[in-house]
């Protein structure tokens, strides 16, 4: 019980870092999609770097994320009723860490791995042997709650499902269908550009023979003067 419960404050914690990275990840301003004339003056390193800067601040400051954040955090921090008496995470010894900078990451109080918290009394272990079915009932129940919380996150959006938080043939068909979007509007663009060149070449056409016929003329009189 107690693995199972530190393995998933270990996968907690990580999908919360990693969120954390992406939602205050530094600004790309000043960072426009390459165009290939622009690729083709740059090495592959550095359009890699490029692009990843790009794709590494997509999620800055993103509101669904911050929500989504927040909702996981309240699920985990709320209290629970199990026979009449209420329980948290933190009844447990499994509490955030005073660094703000952690994002609301969990530790578990007296665990040995945890250089910051090991030496604190393990109220978890404790728990555990004094009476694990309620220990197993509290984080049921919160647990609950959690999915309960990530599934109402998810209720606006096309791509989630009845058993799923998203769909990935739903987000693999999206995402195709935009890029033949994108792949009509750049043949747009490309016919726009030819025309416009041609109407410009005949204008550039037409200015040269006036030109010429505006010098002929202009000899004729000089002459004749």
């Amino acid at each position: 019980i107690y693995d199972t419960i530190k393995n998933f404050v270990t996968e907690y914690n990580t999908i919360m870092k990693e969120m954390n990275t992406k939602y205050n990840a530094s600004s790309a301003k000043g960072y426009d999609v390459l165009t290939d004339e622009e690729k083709e003056s740059m090495t592959d390193d550095q359009v890699k770097l490029w692009e990843d800067k790009i794709k590494d601040s997509l999620l800055r400051n993103d509101s669904t994320l911050s929500g989504i954040m927040s909702g996981m955090r309240s699920s985990l921090q709320a209290s629970v009723e199990v026979d009449g008496k209420k329980y948290s995470l933190a009844s447990f010894g499994i509490m955030t860490s005073t660094d703000y900078t952690e994002g609301g990451q969990l530790h578990i109080y007296g665990d040995s791995t945890d250089s910051t918290y090991s030496e604190y009394k393990d109220k978890l272990k404790s728990a555990i042997e004094s009476d694990p079915d309620l220990v197993a009932n509290v984080l049921s129940k919160i647990g609950q709650n959690l999915y309960s919380t990530m599934a109402d996150k998810m209720k606006t959006s096309k791509v989630s499902s009845a058993l799923t938080f998203y769909n990935d043939k739903q987000i693999k068909s999206d995402l195709e269908t935009y890029q033949d979007q994108i792949d009509d509007w750049t043949d747009r663009l490309q016919d726009m550009e030819d025309d416009y060149y041609a109407q410009f070449t005949a204008m550039e056409k037409a200015m040269a023979n006036l030109n010429a016929q505006s010098n002929y003329l202009s000899g004729l009189f000089n002459s004749g003067s």
